[in-house]
């Protein structure tokens, strides 16, 4: 079945559409195949934070978008994630105990980060806007997405202070952000603020987030108590998590 014929099934069983047969069928795969369980709970995952933002637009942006980024079978191969290269790699300095743990007690954290660290895709951008802060907003996202982190940083941050209504959403993109320019305590501290409460946009996808920044900085302890909760209750990247705590514990 064509990934655009399972979206729409997907869409339909989400809206109680499905016919019996169909149901049974679906609900069935779902017993059976983990990965298209994951996909299931990702796009379910992906439509509620969008219409907790509002943009109803998004939901159909969304349906392409999502599938195409996030919503492929893990580890397929198809997805081109981006490796983070660390700035100080190779500057070994054994005095230094922090270092010290990460490149020598915990050499795998750092690849299975790499492994696993990917761009979330914009949902937020609005084409042919002409109000100012969604001009800022697209010029932002478009930073993010070319990976260029520290300029879509000083705009997010702009957009933070000026725009109130966009503070809580560009949370999610900035933490992303600041991870990607290696940045990890600052990403830690935005990716706490947004899965301080379950309501918040992008909440699950957030911790998903959290749980690599743990683990890219040999956080140990934390990154499997989160990766276990993510597993445990069939979050976003359940499957993935999965994978990861067998590779950690």
């Amino acid at each position: 079945m064509e990934e655009n014929q399972i979206n729409e099934n997907i869409e339909r069983y989400l809206e109680g559409k499905l016919t019996e047969s169909e149901l049974v069928e679906f609900e069935n795969r779902m017993n059976h195949d983990p990965e298209f369980l994951e996909w299931v709970e990702n796009y379910r995952i992906a439509v509620k934070s969008v219409e907790f933002y509002g943009k109803r637009k998004l939901k159909k942006r969304l349906h392409k978008i999502h599938v195409e980024e996030v919503l492929e079978k893990p580890m397929s191969g198809k997805r081109q994630w981006m490796l983070i290269a660390a700035a100080f790699f190779g500057i070994m300095i054994v005095t230094a105990p922090f270092l010290y743990n990460h490149f020598y007690r915990n050499p795998v954290y750092d690849t299975l980060f790499k492994d696993n660290f990917g761009l979330y895709p914009d949902v937020l951008s609005k084409r042919g806007q002409s109000e100012q802060a969604d001009i800022m907003l697209e010029e932002a996202m478009s930073y993010y997405k070319n990976k260029d982190f520290e300029n879509a940083l000083a705009l997010f941050g702009e957009l933070d202070k000026k725009h109130a209504k966009y503070s809580d959403v560009i949370k999610f993109y900035k933490g992303i952000s600041l991870l990607g320019a290696g940045k990890d305590s600052e990403a830690t501290e935005v990716f706490k603020k947004v899965t301080s409460e379950p309501g918040q946009p992008f909440y699950e996808q957030a911790r998903w987030y959290l749980a690599l920044t743990y683990l890219k900085t040999g956080n140990k302890k934390e990154a499997t108590k989160l990766l276990q909760e993510i597993a445990g209750m069939k979050s976003y990247n359940f499957a993935k998590a999965g994978k990861l705590l067998e590779k950690i514990e």
